[in-house]
């Protein structure tokens, strides 16, 4: 990922992209904080750790825009229904621990991989970058730093129940 920021980047912006070591996969956003909330850690702690989740296939096959147009992500163009669940679990335990959270602000899974990116042409993505995550976890972006700081880990369990599906509505055909 990148190696292909990189590339994409020559010629088009002089942001470098962000540094391969801090990627990570954005899904659910908790308010935002100018200082890390290290009085919650108890709490994300007890709610992350109620959660019986298996692991997530992950696949990012395309390009946007986040944070008003200005930084380039690498995103799925299919909406997983296992993710969904996933974020709606999180989101659940987040909520009986009263731990603040704006639950639809990144209930798609992105990678950004260019800051202050500036342009409006996307990428595009030949090849899909897929995995199985093992493990999801919390952490804190340490604004303008390019730096993180991880609040806790928690491992997916191949042994939890399949998720829970959505009811859907009944098609009927037409014509």
């Amino acid at each position: 990922m990148h190696e292909t920021a990189r590339l994409h980047a020559l010629g088009r912006t002089t942001r470098q992209p962000h540094p391969a070591q801090l990627l990570h996969v954005s899904l659910l956003l908790m308010d935002e904080f100018d200082s890390p909330p290290y009085h919650l850690i108890p709490r994300i702690e007890a709610a992350a750790g109620s959660i019986r989740a298996r692991p997530l296939d992950i696949v990012l096959d395309g390009c946007a825009l986040y944070g008003n147009g200005q930084h380039l992500a690498l995103t799925g163009s299919g909406k997983s229904a296992d993710i969904q669940a996933f974020v709606r679990m999180l989101h659940g335990a987040l909520t009986r621990h009263n731990l603040q959270r704006q639950a639809s602000r990144f209930s798609s899974p992105h990678v950004t991989i260019i800051y202050g990116y500036g342009r409006k042409e996307l990428l595009t993505v030949g090849k899909p970058y897929t995995w199985l995550a093992s493990e999801f976890s919390l952490v804190y972006s340490h604004k303008g730093e390019k730096r993180h700081e991880q609040f806790g880990c928690w491992r997916f369990d191949t042994n939890a129940p399949p998720y829970p599906r959505q009811p859907t509505q009944l098609s009927l055909p037409t014509g």
